[in-house]
């Protein structure tokens, strides 16, 4: 379902509605208790969403990426057995979010199977999204240009493999020699013209043999890099001494490294961006405009094929857009389902 369309009727709804129409007839005195119950449904509808984004955020900070079934997991424990949330969560995890998920909640459905809830849940983390509704403008548009002209793209992503590719498929991207391969099976978008790339995709994408990847995509050829966050463009480019990298500064990351460059902070960004190994650009748009001017700059060879790696999250999607979709979409799963 759209965010657009109506969203169902969450429980509590119809009461609220119907004890206005009757508080005329109520005797004095009898108000208070049910506006009282009111507020009850409403922090406990409130807790429940807190658990979910939780559920997922806690081991986003954890680990650096969410794991769908592990996430499903999480939210099953914090809903219905509340007191074993804490061995699954890192010792340095932050007191509020334990303190969440450890929260009793009053719920008004019935406890589900485990294994039914999780798989329910994760399916809908994967494939219940509308990803192609958190496109960032002129992002799609800007890799058909490239591989149009023959230059080679790569995404080089961070997350859990098999969601990072259901999310490339939501906007019509797949590469032909792992899509085939993921479960569930991708579903690339009809709206989309299907586009092939490669992939780099692991859960911490710097890894060495994740950067091999991309060394085996690129097959010699020079290269560019386009993400959101500076600080892994200069791991790229550790690795890719003669690359260039394209920061584009869109999304929470960016703009904690603005902060920090004007503060004094981050030299490092500042002096690769002086030294034209980073150039930065306000959005994901710019980014064929920008590889034109290194070509007429004489930064790129304009005798030799280019590899083009793109992160995806907050570079080609806004990904906490996706992320508010994707709790959404979990809380009217749980309640069509009757489990809250």
């Amino acid at each position: 379902m759209s965010e657009h369309q109506e969203s169902p009727r969450s429980p509590g709804e119809h009461e609220r509605s119907a004890s206005t129409a009757d508080m005329r007839n109520w005797p004095t005195g009898l108000t208070e208790p049910k506006l009282e119950a009111n507020d009850h449904q409403s922090q406990r509808e409130t807790l429940i969403r807190d658990k979910i984004a939780k559920s997922w955020g806690s081991l986003v900070g954890a680990h650096g990426y969410g794991e769908p079934q592990a996430a499903a997991g999480l939210l099953y424990d914090s809903l219905y057995r509340s007191g074993a949330v804490g061995d699954q969560l890192p010792p340095d995890e932050r007191e509020t979010t334990v303190a969440i998920l450890e929260q009793p909640v009053d719920l008004e459905g019935d406890m589900p199977d485990r294994d039914e809830f999780v798989q329910a849940v994760a399916d809908t983390m994967v494939r219940g999204v509308s990803v192609a509704e958190t496109l960032l403008p002129g992002a799609r548009e800007q890799i058909e240009t490239l591989a149009g002209r023959g230059d080679e793209v790569i995404i080089w992503s961070a997350g859990d493999p098999a969601h990072q590719h259901h999310k490339l498929g939501a906007i019509g991207l797949h590469d032909p020699d792992v899509t085939p391969n993921v479960e569930p099976p991708v579903r690339l978008n009809p709206d989309f013209e299907p586009l092939e790339i490669q992939t780099a995709i692991a859960t911490n994408k710097s890894t060495p043999e994740n950067f091999d990847r991309v060394r085996e995509a690129a097959t010699g050829r020079q290269v560019v890099v386009v993400d959101d966050r500076a600080k892994n463009i200069l791991k790229f480019l550790e690795e890719f001494p003669d690359a260039k990298g394209i920061w584009v500064q869109f999304g929470v990351h960016a703009k904690r490294a603005l902060a920090k460059q004007a503060s004094g902070e981050a030299t490092d960004v500042v002096d690769a961006i002086a030294q034209g190994r980073i150039f930065p650009v306000g959005a994901v748009d710019q980014t064929v405009a920008s590889i034109d001017s290194m070509y007429e700059a004489g930064v790129l060879d304009s005798a030799k094929e280019l590899a083009v790696a793109f992160d995806y999250d907050d570079t080609i999607i806004d990904n906490i857009r996706r992320r508010d979709l994707q709790h959404a979409a979990v809380e009217r799963v749980l309640r069509t389902q009757g489990w809250i």
